[in-house]
């Protein structure tokens, strides 16, 4: 059967967090339909779920304009949909993706994904990143470095001096997209060691090399790159950077929480994930898919 699943993924009640649409019984299809139907949806990723092999579940992740090799909303929306739908009452999976196999599991509630091993890259003027932000240099939180960072999809992480210059950030349109392909990255991680209220320690946007879905609610590959980076650069000065909560998504009005866990020096991003449509595809889509 043809079925499409939507969920809010690191959501903190009903419409928050970031949305995730969830094919099955189309893996086989063109990739040309699996990005219409991305495209349709125009969610920020939609993911098309193949069949168990050898105990590992293969997906494919698709922006409304391309393939990614790995996101971290999808990743954990479709382990809470495998667990929801064909593996009831197991709390782990293994999840396949083109940048490799992703363990998630479940643990009181929250699903957590271990993410790949950092590679650090370079650092650079923060200059221009805050201008294509539409921020001044003295925004920035100068005491850390602007860096690449990724594990698995390449951020700029960028560290401003307050959480009124987190809000007064807006997406640069065509410079942000020439910038980001200029130093080789999907967006900017900009972040902020204070959190908006009690519930999160660090505040965040993501701003995106994308023109359908500019900005981010809720990016759980790039605030795996903070928290790499966090790690490496002792951020926050006054906290245990090997676990922090992320507040993202709450100047588009999709608040978003995201856990950070790096004691076991493994990456591991969590998250809620609640379900909240359940369809079929209608019999002229499915003959169309054939």
């Amino acid at each position: 059967m043809k079925t499409v699943h939507t969920y809010d993924v690191f959501n903190v009640g009903p419409m928050t967090g970031n949305q995730l649409a969830v094919f099955t019984g189309l893996f086989g299809i063109s990739d040309s339909n699996m990005q219409k139907l991305a495209k349709e949806m125009n969610y920020a990723e939609s993911v098309f779920l193949g069949n168990e092999e050898d105990g590992i579940w293969p997906y494919r992740i698709f922006t409304p304009s391309e393939e990614l090799p790995f996101a971290g909303h999808p990743t954990l929306g479709t382990a809470f949909h495998v667990m929801d739908n064909f593996l009831e009452g197991v709390s782990e999976v293994v999840l396949r993706c083109y940048a490799g196999d992703i363990p998630v599991h479940m643990q009181d509630g929250i699903l957590w994904m271990n993410q790949q091993s950092a590679s650090f890259g370079e650092t650079v003027d923060p200059i221009y990143a805050a201008r294509v932000l539409s921020l001044n240099l003295d925004a920035v939180d100068q005491r850390f470095p602007a860096q690449i960072v990724s594990t698995g999809i390449p951020f700029l992480i960028l560290p401003l001096e307050s959480v009124q210059a987190l809000q007064n950030a807006s997406h640069g349109g065509s410079a942000l997209l020439d910038y980001c392909a200029e130093i080789g990255v999907k967006g900017i991680y900009a972040v902020t060691a204070s959190g908006r209220d009690r519930t999160h320690q660090i505040a965040a946007r993501s701003m995106i090399a994308e023109k359908a879905v500019p900005e981010d609610p809720a990016t759980g590959s790039a605030c795996g790159c903070f928290s790499a980076w966090a790690l490496e650069h002792s951020y926050p000065e006054s906290s245990d950077a090997k676990e922090l909560i992320v507040g993202q998504g709450y100047e588009i009005g999709r608040p978003s929480l995201l856990f950070t866990d790096t004691r076991s020096d493994q990456i591991m991003i969590g998250g809620k994930v609640s379900l909240v449509i359940r369809g079929v595809l209608g019999p002229s889509l499915s003959m169309y898919l054939n």
